[in-house]
């Protein structure tokens, strides 16, 4: 993609999100990649100095009240209301959904699980191997996270030297949340409600308000959920509407501006994540697709390994700057994210060409 062609992008009459989505090659898998490494990096501040981790992070001195992390988790958050939305509405069969939803998430996670509490959790950490697996923490830990509910995100004696000590994956409350709105997309779907877009809006509104009329009374991590729900379930919108939605410019710097001038309010936040949401969009399916030098999705690895990588880094140089932090992690999660697609993600994903398993499907279909 040259220069030239994004300038002629962008001058361009927008097209709508329906001319383009699902249309040919698209950034949207740039986009997710772009998105990991930004939760990296915004972690690495986070993991080697928790009290000031805002100083330092590009991000947060620009934006206040987010970092890169934040960013990095609300564009997956948009990707994935609009890409979720569209799937179910391409084939609204829940036994398909929830197959591909399970086969997407649930291998290569339960891979790390099972690697965080089985070869991370004994080889940095402070206990003896023996009493390690003996305490009743160790069991707790792998039988809370396994479902994706009830997390837990301490192993005893783990990087017990680390500003962060004891926290295994910190990563994983998004993830847990964002299986939270496939199945809410699931339930929406099987009611029928996806069929009727305005009834869809009025659940979004009234969410939305409920939301925003405690916002100041609620703590920070439930505004967060809130927020990320929110910014969820206005990208599912844009994929109903996705024939009314335009992929404007222009439309992208005025929510940029009412974010800005939103100022110290409330409102700040969301509208932020409104703006942030729709660049995500903008980004994928308004701008020229980059041709990527690799063909595999490693953004799901790179979240997934990103966080233990890193604390396993902080526990081996204590020293570490966070940028000098950054720069190890990142090829060092890579190498753990590219085994994770080829062994276990592609894999698991080719299962879901098994007609023998989606009972709603007919011969023929």
């Amino acid at each position: 993609m040259t220069m030239i062609a994004v300038r002629d992008a962008l001058l361009a009459r927008p097209p709508v999100l329906d001319d383009r989505l699902g249309h040919g090659p698209d950034n949207s898998l740039l986009l997710r990649h772009l998105a990991a490494l930004l939760v990296i990096y915004g972690h690495a501040y986070a993991l080697v100095n928790p009290a000031n981790f805002a100083r330092g992070d590009l991000f947060a001195r620009l934006i206040p009240q987010f970092y890169s992390g934040s960013i990095g988790v609300c564009v997956f958050f948009a990707l994935s209301g609009c890409l979720i939305t569209r799937s179910w509405l391409r084939n609204p069969r829940i036994f398909r959904f929830i197959r591909a939803r399970i086969l997407r998430i649930y291998p290569a996670y339960l891979v790390c699980l099972l690697l965080t509490v089985g070869l991370i959790g004994p080889l940095f950490n402070e206990l003896a191997p023996i009493n390690y697996f003996e305490h009743a923490q160790t069991g707790k830990y792998f039988a809370r996270n396994v479902d994706l509910v009830g997390l837990t995100y301490m192993l005893p004696g783990l990087f017990a030297s680390n500003p962060f000590p004891y926290v295994a994956n910190g990563s994983l409350w998004s993830l847990a949340l964002e299986v939270r709105m496939y199945l809410a997309i699931a339930i929406l779907g099987v009611l029928r409600v996806l069929t009727w877009p305005r009834v869809f809006v009025v659940i979004v509104l009234f969410f939305t308000i409920y939301s925003l009329s405690g916002w100041i009374e609620t703590a920070p991590q439930h505004q967060d959920k809130a927020a990320l729900a929110m910014l969820f379930m206005m990208a599912s919108l844009a994929a109903l509407f996705a024939s009314r939605i335009p992929l404007s410019t222009r439309f992208l710097l005025v929510l940029v501006l009412l974010a800005v001038a939103s100022g110290e309010s409330f409102l700040f936040v969301p509208m932020t994540m409104l703006a942030l949401g729709y660049f995500s969009l903008w980004f994928s399916w308004r701008l020229p697709a980059w041709k990527l030098p690799w063909r595999g999705d490693y953004s799901y690895g790179l979240f997934l390994y990103g966080f233990p990588v890193q604390q396993m880094i902080v526990a081996t140089f204590p020293s570490i700057s966070p940028l000098a932090l950054f720069a190890h992690a990142v090829p060092s999660s890579l190498i753990l994210a590219i085994a994770s697609w080829h062994w276990v993600e592609q894999p698991s994903l080719r299962l879901k060409q098994l007609r023998s398993l989606d009972p709603a499907r007919t011969p023929g279909s």
